[in-house]
């Protein structure tokens, strides 16, 4: 079989350069399968830490809201109270 440059290889050459090339492509594609995956998995924590931080950031205004509501509520009447 006549190559482009014009060198004749056998079909048992050919299948062993197909298969040095397969595995030579096999690990820059699995490594940028592995960084593919990790990119997702620190995606899906980092929304779930923000899905954490909007509950807690919910929250804490009715927290505070009903603290600032009670300590009205106690201190008014003694207000109203004094002569």
């Amino acid at each position: 079989m006549a190559t482009p440059n014009g060198l004749h290889r056998y079909p048992s050459q050919m299948e062993e350069s197909l298969l040095e090339l397969t595995q030579s492509l096999s690990v820059p594609l699995w490594y940028e399968f592995d960084l593919g995956e990790g990119y997702a998995n620190d995606k899906r924590r980092l929304l779930e830490e923000t899905y954490v931080l909007n509950l807690d950031t919910q929250k804490f205004p009715k927290r505070l809201s009903v603290r600032f509501t009670r300590s009205i509520v106690t201190n008014s009447p003694s207000s109203l109270c004094l002569p």
